[in-house]
C-alpha cells in the first residue's frame, strides 16, 4: 500500500506538471522552445499569442526568430508587418509586407496590411489601389469592402464611399445598423438605411 501511495503521489505530481504546460499558448510554446529552439512553428505561435495580448514588441521578436528559421513564410512576414504597424515602425512594416508579397503576390492578409500601412502614411491613393486589388480577389468579403469605404473616405470621394459603405452593410448584416456607421453615412450625405 505504501508503494501505491508513493506511486500515485508521484504520478499526480507529474500529471499536474504536464497540465501546467498546456495551460495556455504562452506556456505551451515557451516549453517547446525551451526544449528545442529550432522549431519555427513554436516561435510563430508564441508570437501570435503575444500579439493577441497586444504585446507587439515581444511578438515581433518571436516572429523574427521564426523567420530566421523559416525565411520564406509569407504569412509569418505578414504577421510581423502587422506587429511593426502596431508599433508605429512603418518602414519595418513596409519591408516585411513587401517581402511577404514577393513570396506570395496575392496574399490577401499581406495586401490588407500593405493598404493599412499606406493609410498610416496618409498615402490614400495607394491604400485605395491596394484595397481595390484585394477586393477583386475576394469581392464580397466584409473587410475588403470596409477598407475601400474607409480609403474613399480619406480621399473625400463621398459617392464611392457611400457605395462601399452600403455594400459593406449589405454583406455584413451584423454591422448594418451600427450607430457610428449610420452617423458617418449621414455626415457624408449618404442615404441612411432604416432598421
Amino acid at each position: 500500500i505504501l508503494v501505491s501511495v508513493f506511486l500515485f503521489g508521484g504520478l499526480s505530481y507529474l500529471t499536474q506538471k504536464q497540465i501546467r504546460i498546456w495551460e495556455n499558448g504562452e506556456t505551451l510554446w515557451t516549453y517547446v522552445i525551451q526544449h528545442d529552439d529550432k522549431v519555427p512553428l513554436a516561435y510563430k505561435q508564441l508570437g501570435v499569442h503575444l500579439f493577441e495580448k497586444a504585446e507587439y514588441a515581444p511578438a515581433a521578436e518571436m516572429m523574427s526568430k521564426a523567420l530566421s528559421l523559416k525565411p520564406l513564410d509569407a504569412e509569418l512576414l505578414s504577421n510581423l508587418s502587422i506587429c511593426y504597424l502596431e508599433l508605429g515602425e512603418l518602414d519595418n512594416a513596409m519591408q516585411a509586407v513587401t517581402n511577404a508579397l514577393r513570396i506570395e503576390g496575392n496574399n490577401l492578409h499581406a495586401l490588407n496590411t500593405l493598404g493599412e500601412i499606406h493609410l498610416a502614411r496618409e498615402e490614400y491613393t495607394d491604400a485605395n489601389r491596394i484595397f481595390f486589388q484585394a477586393m477583386q480577389l475576394q469581392p464580397n468579403h466584409p473587410l475588403r469592402l470596409f477598407n475601400l469605404a474607409v480609403s474613399f473616405d480619406k480621399l473625400n470621394d463621398a459617392p464611392q464611399s457611400c457605395l462601399y459603405w452600403r455594400r459593406f452593410m449589405n454583406v455584413d448584416v451584423s454591422e448594418a445598423y451600427d450607430a457610428e456607421i449610420i452617423e458617418h453615412l449621414a455626415e457624408i450625405g449618404c442615404p441612411v438605411p432604416k432598421p
